[in-house]
Protein backbone atom coordinates (compact mmCIF):
# COMPACT_ATOMS: atom_id res chain seq x y z
CA UNK A 1 0.00 0.00 0.00
CA UNK A 2 1.49 3.34 -1.01
CA UNK A 3 1.63 6.44 1.20
CA UNK A 4 -1.37 8.08 -0.50
CA UNK A 5 -3.50 4.99 0.02
CA UNK A 6 -2.45 4.89 3.68
CA UNK A 7 -3.45 8.53 4.13
CA UNK A 8 -6.79 7.96 2.44
CA UNK A 9 -7.55 4.85 4.53
CA UNK A 10 -5.99 5.92 7.84
CA UNK A 11 -9.19 5.82 9.89
CA UNK A 12 -10.11 2.39 8.55
CA UNK A 13 -6.60 1.11 9.33
CA UNK A 14 -6.33 2.43 12.89
CA UNK A 15 -9.93 1.61 13.81
CA UNK A 16 -10.90 2.83 17.28
CA UNK A 17 -7.43 4.16 18.16
CA UNK A 18 -7.40 7.96 18.47
CA UNK A 19 -4.29 8.40 16.30
CA UNK A 20 -1.48 6.55 14.52
CA UNK A 21 0.85 7.06 17.50
CA UNK A 22 -1.30 4.99 19.88
CA UNK A 23 -2.05 2.49 17.12
CA UNK A 24 1.63 1.80 16.37
CA UNK A 25 2.49 1.59 20.09
CA UNK A 26 -0.20 -1.03 20.47
CA UNK A 27 1.07 -2.90 17.40
CA UNK A 28 4.58 -3.04 18.86
CA UNK A 29 3.35 -4.28 22.24
CA UNK A 30 1.13 -6.94 20.66
CA UNK A 31 4.03 -8.08 18.47
CA UNK A 32 6.32 -8.40 21.50
CA UNK A 33 3.69 -10.35 23.39
CA UNK A 34 3.07 -12.71 20.48
CA UNK A 35 6.71 -13.29 19.51
CA UNK A 36 8.60 -13.04 22.81
CA UNK A 37 9.31 -16.77 23.01
CA UNK A 38 11.26 -17.52 26.19
CA UNK A 39 12.42 -13.94 26.74
CA UNK A 40 11.76 -11.76 29.74
CA UNK A 41 10.40 -8.44 28.50
CA UNK A 42 9.38 -5.24 30.25
CA UNK A 43 7.53 -2.35 28.66
CA UNK A 44 7.68 0.98 30.48
CA UNK A 45 4.92 3.40 29.51
CA UNK A 46 5.71 6.93 30.69
CA UNK A 47 3.12 9.67 30.64
CA UNK A 48 4.19 13.12 29.40
CA UNK A 49 7.93 13.43 30.00
CA UNK A 50 9.20 16.79 31.25
CA UNK A 51 12.59 18.18 32.27
CA UNK A 52 14.62 16.51 35.01
CA UNK A 53 13.74 16.62 38.68
CA UNK A 54 17.29 16.16 39.99
CA UNK A 55 19.78 14.41 37.64
CA UNK A 56 21.91 15.58 35.91
CA UNK A 57 20.56 18.82 37.41
CA UNK A 58 17.20 20.39 38.21
CA UNK A 59 15.31 21.44 35.09
CA UNK A 60 17.70 19.89 32.56
CA UNK A 61 16.29 19.14 29.12
CA UNK A 62 17.72 19.07 25.62
CA UNK A 63 14.48 19.52 23.71
CA UNK A 64 11.39 21.66 23.53
CA UNK A 65 9.24 18.78 22.31
CA UNK A 66 6.01 17.87 24.08
CA UNK A 67 5.25 19.82 27.22
CA UNK A 68 8.63 21.58 27.00
CA UNK A 69 7.52 23.43 23.90
CA UNK A 70 4.28 24.43 25.53
CA UNK A 71 5.98 25.73 28.67
CA UNK A 72 8.67 27.46 26.63
CA UNK A 73 6.06 29.28 24.53
CA UNK A 74 4.31 30.49 27.69
CA UNK A 75 7.60 31.55 29.29
CA UNK A 76 8.76 33.35 26.13
CA UNK A 77 5.49 35.28 25.93
CA UNK A 78 4.52 33.66 22.64
CA UNK A 79 1.39 32.10 24.07
CA UNK A 80 -0.98 34.22 26.14
CA UNK A 81 -4.07 32.03 26.43
CA UNK A 82 -4.57 28.30 26.79
CA UNK A 83 -8.03 26.79 27.06
CA UNK A 84 -7.92 24.21 29.83
CA UNK A 85 -9.51 23.21 33.10
CA UNK A 86 -7.11 24.82 35.57
CA UNK A 87 -7.68 22.37 38.42
CA UNK A 88 -7.51 19.13 36.43
CA UNK A 89 -4.29 17.19 36.99
CA UNK A 90 -1.68 16.82 34.27
CA UNK A 91 0.19 13.56 34.14
CA UNK A 92 3.75 14.81 33.90
CA UNK A 93 6.80 12.77 34.88
CA UNK A 94 10.40 14.05 35.02
CA UNK A 95 12.89 12.50 32.60
CA UNK A 96 15.26 11.28 35.31
CA UNK A 97 12.39 9.47 37.04
CA UNK A 98 11.57 7.68 33.77
CA UNK A 99 15.23 6.69 33.33
CA UNK A 100 15.33 5.34 36.90
CA UNK A 101 12.13 3.39 36.25
CA UNK A 102 13.66 1.89 33.08
CA UNK A 103 16.84 0.83 34.90
CA UNK A 104 15.00 -0.64 37.88
CA UNK A 105 12.55 -2.48 35.66
CA UNK A 106 15.41 -3.87 33.51
CA UNK A 107 17.09 -5.31 36.63
CA UNK A 108 13.83 -6.64 38.03
CA UNK A 109 12.87 -8.28 34.73
CA UNK A 110 16.31 -9.82 34.18
CA UNK A 111 16.10 -11.54 37.57
CA UNK A 112 12.74 -13.21 36.91
CA UNK A 113 13.04 -17.00 36.83
CA UNK A 114 10.81 -17.56 33.78
CA UNK A 115 9.76 -15.81 30.56
CA UNK A 116 7.37 -12.95 31.14
CA UNK A 117 5.94 -9.76 29.75
CA UNK A 118 5.56 -6.96 32.29
CA UNK A 119 3.99 -3.58 31.57
CA UNK A 120 4.83 -0.71 33.93
CA UNK A 121 3.34 2.78 33.88
CA UNK A 122 5.68 5.63 34.85
CA UNK A 123 3.20 8.33 35.79
CA UNK A 124 2.66 10.92 38.48
CA UNK A 125 -0.94 12.01 38.82
CA UNK A 126 -2.14 9.21 41.08
CA UNK A 127 0.23 9.95 43.96
CA UNK A 128 1.51 13.42 43.17
CA UNK A 129 -1.04 15.28 41.05
CA UNK A 130 -0.22 18.74 39.73
CA UNK A 131 -2.69 21.04 38.01
CA UNK A 132 -2.09 22.92 34.78
CA UNK A 133 -2.42 26.18 36.70
CA UNK A 134 0.34 25.10 39.08
CA UNK A 135 2.65 24.18 36.19
CA UNK A 136 2.12 27.56 34.54
CA UNK A 137 2.64 29.36 37.86
CA UNK A 138 5.93 27.52 38.39
CA UNK A 139 7.06 28.19 34.81
CA UNK A 140 6.30 31.90 35.10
Amino acid sequence: MGPYAVDENEQQIIGEYPNTYTFTKSMAERSLKKNRGDMRIAIVRPSVIISCYDEPFVGWTDTVAGSGGLLYSVHAGLMHNIYTMKKKPLDLVPCDIVVSTLLIQACWTARKPEPSLTVVHATSSYRNPVSYKRIVDIAL
